[in-house]
């Protein structure tokens, strides 16, 4: 730090060491003296400490607003295709190995899949380790010229690391079968395709992740395949399932950390027998459905249009000041009892919990959500804490010793900085007591 050719910080993966107190320390007094602050992540979510570090409060940086069709619109990544592939269950809905009434016929899909792909390279994954198990000894032994791999979970250190070594290092002809693994802190080239194998809809985190394993650049193949394998149940479920995932999947290409985000159809959905596009003028998206269902039937929703209903579905009717507005008629006003109305408002406010599926993984200001005055305090509890740390060094003896911390933060740390707010415990809503903001070590003071 004495260095004067220090400029400042780039902090990778910023979303996850954030949350160490030591880390936090020494990052914040970091940038106590860096002319810049610039925290990376491609991960959609954010804890308050990364927005009081990187974000607009230190007027610094923190890359918040740069979604997957922000880098597909730029050229930076692959335009991703997505196929989603109907799959025969002799129990409707489940998705597991022994249910999977023509073995054969799917198969053969997997096979059409890597050899019709650039590079015959790609991932699956699938819901367990006893799944992935399975299908990877049932693809090893059926399918000839494509070396399967799989890791996950329950396999040995050394084991994870040699599969992955051969994986990475492959240019094609290799499949991974995975459960979690892969999704995300890898950089994995030649991928053709990446395949999810089950029957619920997905955490969007997960999709982006997911997605962002098949976007690198290659000239040589510039539209990778996203395959999502769904299990058959009765038409009316499995049409609704196949709304909801592609309306999953398209926002996941849109989300950044602006949980106030609207999609706005805008004439920009289009229906051409099995496929659908979403187009915006620069780029256009395109889902196929593949099997059963093809997208007339697909969209058989009450007089409603495909626009209409995915207007309706990622919340383009409902604006930050409407969500305001619905906390202030019902009088809420604490954090915790938002999000546990949020969590259950699915029947009365469907458009409302469809936006909490979204931004419960965004940084929120709870201040302004509900209606708080926060004009002339500190808007993040960490600027607070920081402010009373400083204070509470310059306390004398007697000031210590001689009060309760309860007097020492109303009647003396807010005397000297009114920026910090009367019921620090009930502005911030961090689960916390006075101890953990006013922290004293008497010691210092005998």
């Amino acid at each position: 730090m004495d260095d004067p050719r220090f400029l400042g910080v780039i902090f990778d993966e910023c979303h996850h060491d954030t949350g160490a107190d030591k880390t936090y320390e020494m990052l914040d007094t970091l940038a106590a003296r860096a002319q810049i602050m610039l925290g990376l992540t491609a991960t959609p979510f954010v804890n308050e400490r990364s927005a009081t570090l990187f974000g607009d409060g230190r007027a610094i940086n923190f890359i918040l607003d740069y979604s997957l069709m922000h880098a597909i619109i730029d050229g930076v990544v692959r335009v991703p295709q997505f196929k989603y592939l109907t799959v025969a269950s002799s129990a409707p809905g489940e998705a597991s190995f022994a249910n999977i009434a023509n073995k054969g016929k799917f198969l053969g899909q997997i096979q059409e899949i890597i050899f019709e792909s650039v590079h015959r390279k790609g991932i699956i994954w699938f819901s367990s380790t006893e799944e992935a198990d399975k299908w990877y000894e049932y693809f090893r032994q059926n399918i000839n010229d494509i070396e399967f791999l799989v890791d996950h979970s329950g396999k040995p250190k050394k084991e994870s690391e040699s599969a992955f070594e051969k994986f990475a290092g492959a240019k094609s002809d290799v499949v991974m079968i995975a459960v979690d693994r892969y999704r995300e802190g890898i950089d994995i080239q030649y991928l053709s395709f990446v395949g999810i194998f089950g029957t619920g809809r997905h955490d969007i985190r997960v999709l982006i992740q997911s997605m962002g394993r098949i976007t690198r650049l290659d000239p040589d193949d510039p539209s990778p395949v996203f395959y999502e394998f769904t299990v058959s149940g009765t038409p009316e479920k499995h049409a609704s399932m196949l709304r909801e995932k592609m309306a999953d999947y398209y926002q996941a290409l849109r989300t950044t950390f602006d949980a106030r985000g609207q999609f706005n159809a805008r004439g920009g959905v289009r229906c051409e027998g099995n496929k659908v596009f979403f187009d915006n003028g620069r780029v256009s998206i395109v889902f196929e459905f593949i099997g059963e269902l093809n997208t007339v039937e697909l969209f058989k929703m009450d007089g409603k249009s495909l626009a209409e209903w995915m207007s309706v579905r990622l919340g383009g009717s409902l604006s930050w000041d409407r969500i305001r507005a619905i906390f202030a008629e019902r009088g809420i006003k604490d954090e915790t009892e938002a999000r546990k109305f949020l969590e259950t408002c699915g029947g009365e406010y469907p458009d409302l919990f469809r936006w909490w599926e979204i931004a419960v993984y965004q940084f929120v200001d709870w201040n302004d959500l509900l209606g708080r005055d926060m004009s002339g305090y500190y808007r993040a509890a960490e600027e607070a804490r920081t402010a009373i740390k400083k204070l509470v060094k310059q306390l004398t003896p007697e000031e210590a010793i001689n009060n309760n911390i309860n007097y020492i933060y109303d009647h003396i740390l807010r005397t000297r900085d009114p920026k910090l707010p009367p019921n620090i415990v009930e502005t911030y809503n961090e689960k916390k007591s006075m101890r953990d903001y006013v922290v004293i070590n008497y010691e210092d003071y005998y």
